[in-house]
């Protein structure tokens, strides 16, 4: 969905939210597509995060730091749309953005290539932490923590992609 082109890449996100917003009863969001703009060019040119051999987990988690400290989402989300989250809608997205990139992603390995077939799928409670753990990342702070984090639920899903 994301790291083609960064036109493509735009594109992609604000169709993304779009369609993430209405399935959560949101109709009329508030969004600033200059720092969408500035986050899709700031994870494409981060060094080893974005570099053509950096792993799928990199590039996301880059994005997703990129994502979190722009703060794009300018409209707070209903509270009781997401339980006891406080109301961290950028890692929300950003989150959500990555676990759907993730889907069919394909992971290069020494022995071949791999895609990710089975979607990232999280309990209330794991979500809930997971949003709260990282909404305050930075691309210069937590990256790595992201990467790590995003690359064990995947595997959870996929075993056969893990190395």
């Amino acid at each position: 969905m994301i790291f083609i082109n960064p036109h493509a890449d735009l594109l992609n996100v604000l169709q993304f939210i779009n369609e993430f917003s209405k399935s959560i009863g949101i109709e009329n969001l508030n969004i600033d597509t200059q720092r969408i703009t500035a986050i899709i060019n700031g994870a494409v040119f981060d060094g080893d995060y974005a570099s053509e051999k950096a792993s799928p987990y990199k590039k996301l988690a880059a994005f997703v730091a990129y994502f979190v400290s722009e703060k794009p989402i300018l409209s707070p989300l209903p509270i009781a749309k997401f339980k006891n989250i406080k109301n961290h809608q950028n890692v929300i997205f950003a989150l959500e953005i990555a676990i759907d990139s993730l889907h069919g992603a394909k992971i290069h390995r020494s022995d071949g290539e791999f895609v990710l077939e089975n979607r990232i799928e999280l309990s209330d409670h794991s979500y809930i932490d997971i949003i709260d753990a990282i909404s305050y990342i930075t691309p210069q702070n937590g990256k790595k923590l992201v990467a790590v984090l995003l690359e064990q639920m995947c595997y959870r899903k996929n075993a056969s992609c893990e190395y």
